[in-house]
């Protein structure tokens, strides 16, 4: 993962972040590095890395997915991921040294 562009979904129910996982994971070739669930599942946080193009291509196709309903609550890429961010999604950290 390190140094690799990362997309990040969030989205409602713990059934509909598996829907979109095995979607993505057909579409492009992205590794699933952290999941996150809140609200006893009812709010999913979902990060891959991938390149730029795959989870470029990745986020079109969840936005497209989910266009029209309030299912997908954010669904974002960051090409060049600090150092920090990819401690805290190993470790669960924002600190290291």
């Amino acid at each position: 993962m390190l140094n690799s562009p990362l997309l990040i979904l969030e989205i409602q129910n713990y059934a509909n972040s598996l829907i979109i996982c095995d979607k993505l994971s057909k579409a492009a070739d992205l590794k699933l590095e952290h999941q996150q669930t809140s609200l006893g599942g009812r709010l999913v946080t979902l990060v891959f890395s991938g390149t730029t193009s795959d989870c470029k291509y990745a986020r079109d196709i969840a936005a497209g997915t989910y266009e029209g309903t309030k299912l997908l609550k954010v669904c974002e890429t960051i090409d060049r991921p600090s150092e920090q961010l990819l401690n805290y999604f190993e470790t669960g950290d924002f600190n290291y040294e």
